[in-house]
């Protein structure tokens, strides 16, 4: 039920998404899976909820990086040592951060102002 320009808006808006993910791969900021998810879920969410994406998973990544840096400082470090691979790794000071989930929460929270749920809402 999209309209022919809101689909090729949905694929402009993946494709910046795109070009601004492989530049944060390139700077070192974002894994390549993250760089990747954040282009396919523009894809999805297009132009009108392509803003609340973007402003979403900026406020979710930060807050997921001061919950990192927060954690990684206090006393669970004694923890992460008996702890699964992955949360030791998680908890390594200058390691990493899982960006992926930031992405997603500003998928999840963008996607009913998306051009498809636009597009349902007008065809019900």
């Amino acid at each position: 039920g999209m309209a022919p320009a809101a689909i090729g808006l949905c694929f402009l808006t993946g494709f910046v998404m795109l070009l601004a993910g492989m530049g944060m791969f390139a700077l070192g900021w974002i894994g390549g899976g993250d760089a990747k998810l954040l282009a396919a879920s523009a894809l999805w969410i297009g132009w009108p909820g392509g803003l609340n994406f973007i402003l979403v998973t900026a406020l979710a990544g930060g807050a997921l990086a001061v919950a990192l840096a927060a954690a990684r400082a206090s006393m669970l470090q004694a923890y992460a040592a008996r702890a699964p691979g992955w949360v030791a790794r998680l908890m390594t000071p200058g390691g990493a951060a899982p960006y992926g989930i930031a992405i997603a929460v500003g998928a999840l929270v963008a996607f009913p102002s998306s051009a498809a749920m636009l597009a349902a809402a007008r065809l019900g």
